[in-house]
């Protein structure tokens, strides 16, 4: 075989790999970069509970899981604000999950996808789709705490 030809293959198997990750796997048991990749509880945790929070629209709950720099500069109003503008953009929030952790050398960075439905301009359809949300945690004093969040 054409070294080109091995090249061409060798890329088409890597695009198809990477585009159907996730889809669907089954643990071989061997260790692999992902399972070595430990999910600090914690870290989850704060992300579930921002969310969930979100979700059921409870801005106290939220902010009590801010660090307080970022409570008092986000508040109230700026979860009632972007709540609001995500509610009309997107449509309301219904549910959340779990996607992944990034790898990062001092950080844990988790990824959750936000399900959000919607009717159409013409109030004739359903529109449903996803979000993702972003939390950055780390451990400060030996606990590990929420450091940053955001929504893309």
């Amino acid at each position: 075989m054409k070294l080109t030809s091995m090249i061409c293959h060798g890329g088409l198997i890597l695009l198809t790999v990477f585009f159907c990750a996730g889809c669907a796997s089954a643990s071989s048991g061997k260790d692999t970069p992902s399972s070595r990749i430990q999910t600090p509880v914690q870290a989850k945790r704060a992300g579930r509970e921002l969310l969930k929070a979100f979700v059921e629209n409870k801005p106290e709950a939220f902010l009590d899981l801010l660090p307080e720099v970022v409570r008092t500069e986000f508040g109230i109003n700026g979860f009632n604000k972007t709540r609001k503008s995500m509610v009309e953009q997107l449509g309301e929030p219904l549910a959340y999950a779990f996607v992944m952790n990034l790898e990062h050398p001092a950080f844990t960075v988790s990824i959750w996808r936000i399900l959000f439905q919607r009717k159409s301009s013409d109030g004739k359809k359903v529109i449903r789709q996803e979000g993702l949300f972003r939390a950055v945690s780390g451990t400060m004093d030996g606990k590990e705490r929420l450091l940053s969040f955001n929504f893309f």
